[in-house]
């Protein structure tokens, strides 16, 4: 269970757990942009960027010369939206400008498929490297679980998929 809240962040938390919800500690952000707006940005020659797209979900990739996986994410285009989740870069490789390579890549093919926004429920680290894309804060998230929560969704777009 996620819930969206403007410095209202404890109290929700609060309530969530007197119904008897398991509430996580960690806060998340919600954060948007016109995707026009996001930099483009192509990485290193040690590094390639494979992008691919599956049921619906657009994965990136962007491999090291030894090929190893240094960064990854994956997205979701809704409408005129585009949901980004799983933005990660391997912490061998930080520093390097990966991870706007992945935002990048998911927000240039989300604009082909007909998206113009992009969402995205941030952790606390990124919303740094998101505020400097030009990624603005919307709300804080308040998630847990619990009241016959069946697990998690295996960390995927799911849910975001289902509704289309």
């Amino acid at each position: 269970m996620t819930v969206p809240t403007i410095d209202r962040e404890d109290e929700v938390a609060g309530q969530l757990a007197g119904l008897g919800f398991d509430v996580f500690d960690e806060r998340k952000a919600l954060m948007t942009i016109a995707l026009a707006d996001q930099p483009d940005a192509t990485p290193g020659p040690e590094y390639q960027v494979e992008l691919a797209e599956d049921n619906g979900v657009l994965r990136v990739q962007v491999l090291h010369r030894s090929g190893e996986v240094a960064a990854r994410g994956m997205a979701a285009v809704i409408g005129e939206d585009v949901v980004m989740h799983d933005i990660h870069t391997d912490p061998e490789h930080r520093r390097r400008g990966l991870g706007t390579v992945v935002m990048a890549a998911l927000g240039r093919r989300a604009i082909e498929l007909g998206a113009s926004t992009g969402l995205l429920m941030a952790t606390y680290e990124g919303v740094q490297l998101y505020t400097r894309l030009g990624w603005l804060l919307r709300a804080t998230m308040v998630t847990g679980s619990g009241l016959g929560a069946t697990g998690s969704e295996g960390g995927d777009l799911r849910p975001v998929l289902a509704s289309r």
